[in-house]
């Protein structure tokens, strides 16, 4: 049902056609409930997407919450990412593996290690990429000399071993207690193994279908035994099916579910033991154990340098961004000075070795005749959507071509393309500008307006490249460019604002592409691939700061099939609709990294922007200051 609108906006009854074809691309699902677009900011702007918003925009500053899904009642449907509803790229919790873990191969097996104590075998359990749960009893007491293999016969090396060190309130003794086997980090697990997910219920009445798995040392090869109770005596049926496997437990067997509704063809492991009064002891017993062990682990091994560029929370409730000390000028000069202040220290992360720092943005002050400079860069980033109302109120294609930027050489090529997002700035792919000529590059902005008069062009004056940039992955695929003068702001000539939300993004997004063989600009649809599906159907090692994208396969096209391949640095943008008078603001999403198979009519790779939001903001703060 769709209910009436407010302010004479559009009520969606359907779905347009680019979200129809769901099941086909992987693209986003339609959220169940509605929200309303009340915002609690100084005008009380109304935020409408060009159809829709994909769930409801976080707080950030420059940037105020704009939906209340309390008061929601005006029948637009929300539309929510399901790839960071489930995870996100700081924290992901075990619980939610289903998600994580996306089976290319699908087996009773792929989870289960063999675990070798003299002349007898039991079974282990991957519950991460490098951990795996056993029994006190599988391992001999000298850990050091566990063997532990894949089905396959692969050996994977163990270099530490922790118990459960409240294993007896669980009523069982030191050879039931839960034994966490931590893999050599170096070690990658291959293709058709994956971790299992720990059942985190202490029951198990609505799923009938159990799995008793385990190792037949005469065949030399694992076994399960299926047990499926029908819905009249499930409950009577589970239980003796629980008390006969506590019964007769071989060493070191597995029970586990594979019938999970959505999560059916991935097994989660119930429990591996029983207790002295012959009870299965549920995995949940003991699994915040298990997530404590996994996630310190990834703190002090696995992600050194994921605080490099990201939003970090100082004591007193304030938004920075981690940097290295020498790139927040105000902390490093009380440091230096003579009373030392080490008080404003608020350590967030780590570079290698070196310890970031939470850096707000007026500890960027490089100097007090600076000032001026700071304040104007924070106003141009932070309330970007407030300015510029007059030439942003174009045509549509105006509007999706103002931002546009050509890189050109110096016989005037274009190599690549960016996307201007300040008046001085422009963001592009950090492969663009590798070359050392490309200091040398030209930007060009408003070339689609057909009037060579309103074109203007300036000198590029510095880049910097994200750190972190890693040639062969494409990773971290980011930088900026400083021009020599401001760009004059026209109807030809908007900066696009940066979309500063991990968890949500617009869901109408269109990509400008340049030919420079016609000199033509052109403007597509393109649809958002979900995480998970992309990287099991095209790009096994995505990560979360990146985007998959296929075109509109709606779009008439009188030759060629549509294709996500672009030009490096082609943006990828929303249009969102603020305030009450439905504002135009244009926001870059993406820039365009990889199209490794775009031309097989295969997605296109896009770095995330609001990944690198905080860290592209700190970087123009500090270059702004030496115009």
């Amino acid at each position: 049902m769709c209910h009436p609108p407010v302010d004479g906006a559009m009520c969606f009854a359907t779905l347009p056609a680019s979200l129809r074809r769901d099941k086909e691309h992987g693209a986003a699902n339609v959220n169940k409930h509605t929200s309303g677009f009340l915002s609690q900011n100084r005008a009380k702007p109304l935020l409408i997407s060009s159809v829709n918003m994909v769930g409801p925009l976080s707080h950030t500053h420059g940037f105020k919450k704009v939906l209340d899904v309390k008061n929601a009642n005006d029948g637009r449907s929300t539309l929510q990412d399901f790839r960071n509803r489930f995870m996100s790229y700081e924290h992901i919790e075990i619980d939610e593996c289903p998600f994580k873990y996306l089976r290319n191969v699908y087996s009773d097996y792929c989870h289960v290690a063999l675990v070798k104590k003299n002349d007898s075998v039991c079974l282990g359990v991957l519950v991460y990429d490098n951990y795996i749960l056993t029994t006190g009893g599988c391992v001999p007491e000298d850990w050091k000399s566990v063997q532990v293999q894949l089905q396959s016969g692969l050996e994977i090396p163990v270099v530490d071993h922790l118990v459960y060190p409240d294993y007896k309130q669980l009523n069982v003794s030191s050879a039931s207690a839960p034994v966490l086997l931590r893999v050599n980090g170096s070690f990658s697990l291959p293709y058709e193994h994956t971790p299992a997910c720990l059942w985190s219920k202490d029951n198990l009445v609505s799923y009938s279908k159990v799995q008793d798995v385990g190792y037949d040392a005469t065949l030399d090869h694992l076994i399960q035994n299926t047990t499926v109770c029908s819905a009249s005596t499930q409950a009577a049926c589970l239980e003796k099916t629980f008390a006969q496997w506590c019964e007769r437990r071989p060493l070191g067997s597995i029970l586990q579910i594979r019938d999970l509704d959505i999560y059916s063809m991935h097994p989660m492991v119930v429990g591996l033991f029983c207790d002295d009064q012959h009870q299965l002891v549920p995995v949940s017993s003991y699994a915040s154990w298990i997530r404590e062990v996994i996630s310190s682990d990834r703190i002090l091994f696995d992600l050194p340098n994921a605080g490099l560029g990201e939003k970090c929370i100082t004591k007193d409730d304030n938004e920075g961004v981690c940097l290295s000390i020498d790139s927040c000028p105000q902390i490093y000069q009380a440091l230096k000075g003579k009373s030392r202040n080490v008080t404003r220290l608020e350590p967030c992360g780590f570079a290698g070795s070196d310890v970031l720092h939470c850096c707000l943005s007026g500890d960027m002050l490089k100097a007090e005749s600076k000032r001026d400079k700071l304040t104007s860069i924070v106003e141009e980033i932070e309330h970007c959507h407030e300015l510029y109302e007059v030439h942003r109120r174009t045509t549509k294609e105006q509007q999706t071509h103002s931002q546009l930027v050509l890189l050109q050489n110096e016989t005037g090529n274009v190599m690549c393309t960016g996307t201007l997002i300040a008046k001085s700035f422009v963001l592009t792919a950090a492969q663009c500008v590798l070359d050392p000529t490309s200091q040398k590059y030209k930007a060009t902005v408003g070339v689609a307006g057909g009037d060579a008069s309103i074109v203007q062009t300036r000198k590029i004056t510095s880049i910097v490249i994200h750190p972190q940039f890693d040639h062969q992955s494409n990773h971290y695929n980011l930088a900026i460019i400083t021009l020599d003068a401001p760009i004059s702001i026209t109807e030809y000539s908007v900066p696009a604002c940066m979309w500063p939300d991990k968890d949500r993004t617009p869901v109408r997004l269109t990509t400008t592409r340049y030919d420079a063989a016609s000199g033509a600009v052109s403007v597509g649809s393109a649809n958002l691939l979900y995480y998970m599906d992309c990287r099991l159907k095209h790009y096994s090692n995505l990560t979360l700061t990146e985007a998959c994208v296929l075109p509109d396969s709606e779009e008439v096209h009188c030759d060629d099939a549509p294709s996500a391949c672009a030009e490096s640095g082609t943006g990828l943008f929303g249009t969102v609709y603020m305030s009450a008078n439905w504002r135009p603001v244009n926001f870059v999403v993406g820039v365009y990294s990889n199209g490794a198979q775009c031309a097989q009519g295969k997605p296109a790779l896009y770095t995330r922007v609001s990944e690198y939001y905080p860290w592209i903001k700190s970087q123009l703060y500090l270059m702004a200051q030496d115009m």
